[in-house]
């Protein structure tokens, strides 16, 4: 799946990374908002193997945060986990996700840039 999917955004230039934990993805797309949201609908919801699709926030950046990764991928190891902790649980993330900042999220994410 993550080699196919690498395909397709490195094929439209789109860029991000996707975090694995027990189940659960928590992924951050990266491009062309016309492109991204195709990938969004026709693709990641339409998807059998994806239940429970939220899409968290939607904000227009200023520069990409893992713009050489046409699809990073990175299992979240309990030490992760415990960097994760500093800033938010990761059961909140999941369960209350409409009451998180965003800015929380992006900066954690950035956070697993340098374990790539």
């Amino acid at each position: 799946m993550v080699e196919k999917a690498a395909k397709y955004n490195s094929d439209n230039g789109i860029t991000g990374i996707m975090l694995f934990k027990g189940g659960v993805f928590l992924q951050l797309i990266e491009g062309e908002a016309s492109k991204i949201n195709t990938l969004f609908e026709s693709k990641i919801k339409k998807d059998d193997r994806h239940t429970n699709v939220i899409e968290m926030f939607n904000i227009e950046a200023k520069e990409r945060m893992f713009e050489k990764w046409s699809m990073a991928f990175h299992e979240v190891s309990e030490l992760d986990i415990s960097m994760v902790n500093e800033m938010l649980s990761w059961n909140k993330l999941i369960s209350a996700v409409k009451e998180i900042d965003s800015h929380i999220i992006l900066h954690m994410l950035e956070r697993f840039k340098g374990k790539l």
